[in-house]
């Protein structure tokens, strides 16, 4: 009988009651069976045979006298049993039915086979015919609640896949709407990206027309203001070298040449900012000697110093280099720049320049002055262009420029600058600079003889043929007035296209070519006589400042360049550097020869109008 028979059967007792009676009516119908056969019977054949069938509890045969036949169980039989059924022997004959009888607590079912006077007695513990059965029943019951277990698990998993199932098609439609808001929301954004694009397009096309409006003003502005300075700055030079001139007269034009220089530096600073702006600054990195360049700056504003009663004090330490790579246009207009405000708000006491290594490759620069100092409201705003301090504002000079100019300078240079100050008690500026050190052959020497006035020619030389191609007349008579008396012999032309002519009949050594003229320029007419395969040296001359100038007046055929205002000095060492031409400078008239008796021969070497006039 299968588990599934027991647990379904009214109770596990009445199971064990069946079962009982079940076993004993086998065991008495195979006694049957053996009693009926012809053969003999043995009593150790009937014990082997009862120990054989009797897989559960125990089986003995008792006669009705009360000894026992036979037994499955080689233990003594229990005495309580036999007794029992003595007391019940003589309803024996009655019995033809299985009964039973408990024992102890434990049942036993008694029968009685027909025609024999034997009691068959089957014992069968309950507790031990129990224990498989219960413990089946245990198994079953934790397989069960184990089977419930998972199911419920499986249940609550499934209610929350189903509750997720449902959040998770809440989150998705709720993910959908925001991804069709997020694609509207982009294509707007898109729309105004390109709608802001196609503005900032239009607006970087018109500040690129106003920054091109604005250079083309501003290098109009710089040949037109630079122009007439260079007149005034190069015919006032002419006049003090006059020998004749009374001290009163070359005061005042020295003060006319004082006005001219700084009138220039306002102008200079204004384009500088203006190209810095425009990102047209760059870095011009030459081989300097930097000891030379500081004393050019100090003897520069000694004199200025002395006439208000300061010390200008120079502390150079030892271990700053003296031959370095850097800008030296941009370091000397910087410590220019700072001097000249140390100079003008400081009334008394001292003003220091230092400066010390702080690492091989830089350099660090101090100027420190005595002055009034400046409030720490006003120093955020040092830097700005066109802003000045209020002790500036008082003085009524200056831009608010030379700061700003500076700063950007410094930082061009790698490095960058700082203030320090206290009203009252002075003010300190602080800038460092990048430098490369090279050595002392990789400078040139100036040539001392530049710092000198050029008085004549020397002897010996051939006749110099000098064209001068200039629009304004001021400029071209500037140049012919610095020449002509030293003894070049000069020609003069109002555009490109006289040039040309002028230069074919008179074969000039040298040309000074102005760039900007009408008819034709400076650049096309360049390009048509350096066409020709002549050695004829063109020296550009233009009061542009924009760099590109002087490459595109190079790409032309232009052999060198200058800007103006030009320094005579400029112009008599490119003469000396393209044609060879040899000065006898102011103080060298004391070593020039004897003079000698005049002769006809002597007289070949004048120009031929002197001869003539």
């Amino acid at each position: 009988m299968g588990l599934t028979g027991y647990l379904s059967f009214r109770s596990g007792q009445q199971a064990v009651n069946d079962l009982t009676i079940q076993l004993h009516n086998q065991i008495t119908s195979r006694i049957q069976q053996h009693l009926n056969t012809p053969h003999k019977i043995n009593k150790n054949n009937v014990n082997e045979f009862l120990q054989k069938i009797s897989r559960f509890g125990k089986t003995f045969i008792i006669e009705r006298s009360g000894q026992i036949v036979a037994s499955s169980s080689t233990e003594k039989p229990q005495a309580a049993l036999i007794r029992l059924a003595f007391q019940r022997l003589t309803e024996l004959n009655e019995i033809s039915d299985s009964h039973q009888l408990e024992i102890d607590g434990e049942r036993h079912l008694l029968q009685v086979l027909p025609k024999l006077d034997w009691l068959i007695i089957t014992t069968i513990s309950e507790a031990q015919f129990m224990q498989p059965i219960n413990a089946n029943i245990r198994t079953t019951i934790l397989i069960t609640l184990l089977a419930i277990g998972i199911a419920i698990g499986i249940g609550i998993l499934t209610a929350r896949w189903i509750k997720r199932t449902d959040e998770v098609g809440g989150l998705a439609h709720s993910f959908n709407d925001m991804v069709s808001q997020l694609q509207e929301t982009f294509q707007t954004l898109e729309k105004r990206v390109k709608e802001r694009t196609a503005e900032l397009a239009k607006a970087k096309e018109k500040a690129e027309v106003a920054n091109q409006a604005k250079s083309t003003f501003l290098a109009n502005m710089s040949h037109e203001l630079r122009s007439p300075l260079n007149a005034i700055l190069g015919f006032t030079r002419i006049m003090i070298r006059s020998q004749t001139l009374p001290q009163e007269h070359i005061e005042n034009l020295n003060i006319i040449s004082r006005s001219g220089e700084h009138l220039l530096t306002l102008i200079n600073q204004v384009l500088d900012l203006s190209k810095i702006e425009a990102g047209h600054m760059s870095l011009n990195e030459k081989n300097v000697d930097l000891y030379r360049l500081l004393d050019e700056v100090i003897d520069m504003f000694q004199l200025k110093a002395d006439d208000k009663h300061l010390q200008l004090l120079f502390e150079r330490q030892a271990s700053v280099p003296q031959y370095v790579r850097t800008d030296e246009v941009k370091l000397r207009q910087v410590l220019i720049n700072l001097l000249n405000n140390a100079l003008k708000f400081t009334n008394e006491g001292t003003i220091y320049v230092r400066i010390k290594p702080v690492e091989t490759d830089k350099l660090m620069f101090e100027v420190e002055d005595t002055g009034p100092g400046i409030a720490q409201a006003e120093l955020d705003n040092l830097f700005k262009a066109f802003v000045q301090t209020k002790t500036g504002q008082q003085t009524q000079e200056g831009t608010g420029l030379g700061l700003a100019i500076s700063r950007q300078f410094v930082q061009y240079m790698g490095g960058d600058i700082q203030v320090e100050s206290e009203e009252g008690r002075g003010t300190i500026f602080k800038f460092d600079i990048r430098i490369k050190l090279i050595e002392a052959n990789e400078v040139a020497e100036p040539d001392k003889r530049l710092q000198r006035r050029v008085i004549a020619l020397e002897p010996g030389q051939p006749h110099y043929h000098i064209l001068i191609v200039d629009d304004k007349w001021t400029n071209r008579q500037l140049l012919i007035k610095l020449l002509k008396p030293l003894g070049f012999e000069v020609r003069e032309a109002a555009n490109g296209l006289e040039a040309i002519e002028i230069w074919k009949e008179f074969e000039p050594q040298l040309i000074w070519m102005d760039m900007r003229m009408p008819v034709m320029d400076g650049y096309e007419a360049t390009q048509k006589i350096k066409a020709t395969g002549q050695a004829t040296a063109i020296i550009a001359l233009t009061a542009s400042t924009l760099s590109e100038q002087q490459t595109i007046a190079l790409s032309a055929g232009c052999d060198d360049f200058l800007r103006k205002p030009f320094r005579e000095a400029d112009i008599f060492e490119l003469m000396k550097k393209h044609i060879g031409v040899r000065y006898i400078y102011e103080e060298e008239r004391e070593t020039i020869a004897p003079t000698q008796a005049l002769t006809p021969e002597a007289l070949t070497v004048l120009p031929t109008e002197w001869i003539t006039a």
